[in-house]
């Protein structure tokens, strides 16, 4: 078995799909069946079972893609080692964040950057769903994966954590504020009420509304009843909606920040947080795997991005 081997484990895993992990991999997927074909004759037993809905881990399959993660953090903690004959450049960070939106995990991945631009560098941060994020931190492609919870929801939340091993660290608690242009109607009022947001379109990240995690959350900002709803699938999309269609959102803030904290100098006043009337609240924080230690470059981060949060 090679340690490659492990790597298109995991891929397949994440992915849920041979043929997506064969694109991600740069591989033909003939290719990658064949390789997983010949591992399994290696260790004796099928990793896979192919259905009509795709693939699945067997029971040793799963037992095995526990010792692949493991494998893979041991591996990258060995890549990580200083070499004291080596000089800093040589030094390889790697850092994969995985997150619901968040514009203060840009920043520090940056403000990283900047104190370790002397070193060879590999960082990656995906804006995605909390069951991708969960995904990704499981199958090891991810380091962390930060997430929002609604206190209604956090018991089912934690659940599903636990059965993917995973544990929650709590940073810090938000709270849910309207999203809008400085020319909207409203952007003068010190706060608005649902009733007053609902006449105006509602322009939201579409993966949000497909999370059935987040039905409580809709169902507080009356999503329902809304006429004109306009889904996009990345942040830059949703601000410009909001400037051209007098379009609103919702944003979470953390509770050490005020309304008027901007989180983006280069929109510096093109949008307003507004308070609402209904308060509304989450726990904001991240998962990784329970049984592992982070990296240091990634509790480096994690200091740095308290330092947002607290701002």
């Amino acid at each position: 078995m090679k340690l490659e081997h492990v790597h298109y484990i995991l891929e397949i895993v994440r992915l849920g799909s041979i043929n997506k992990a064969a694109k991600s991999l740069l591989m033909t997927q003939p290719n990658l069946s064949f390789s997983i074909k010949s591992l399994e004759n290696v260790v004796g037993f099928k990793i896979f079972n192919r259905t009509n809905k795709g693939i699945e881990l067997t029971r040793k399959g799963a037992q095995f893609l526990e010792h692949a993660k493991s494998i893979k953090s041991s591996f990258d903690a060995i890549t990580n080692l200083s070499d004291n004959n080596k000089n800093i450049s040589d030094t390889i960070l790697n850092l994969s964040l995985s997150s619901q939106y968040n514009s203060q995990a840009f920043y520090a991945l940056m403000d990283l950057y900047k104190k370790n631009n002397n070193n060879n560098i590999n960082f990656k941060i995906k804006q995605t769903s909390f069951s991708e994020i969960v995904n990704d931190v499981s199958s090891g492609y991810s380091d962390i994966g930060f997430i929002s919870i609604d206190s209604s929801q956090k018991k089912t939340i934690n659940n599903v954590l636990n059965l993917n091993g995973l544990e929650f660290v709590h940073l810090s608690n938000t709270k849910l504020y309207a999203c809008m242009s400085e020319n909207h109607p409203l952007s003068n009022k010190d706060c608005v009420t649902l009733d007053e947001l609902t006449n105006f379109p509602l322009v939201i990240l579409n993966f949000t509304v497909k999370e059935f995690l987040y039905s409580s959350l809709l169902s507080k900002i009356k999503f329902d009843e809304f006429k004109q709803k306009i889904q996009v699938n990345n942040y830059h999309s949703l601000m410009l909606t909001l400037n051209e269609l007098n379009a609103i959102s919702f944003k979470m803030i953390f509770s050490t920040m005020t309304s008027t904290s901007n989180f983006f100098s280069p929109l510096k006043g093109t949008f307003k947080q507004i308070d609402m009337d209904e308060d509304i609240y989450f726990e904001f924080g991240y998962i990784k795997p329970s049984k592992s230690s982070l990296s240091p470059i990634a509790l480096d981060f994690l200091d740095i991005l308290e330092l947002y949060i607290n701002d």
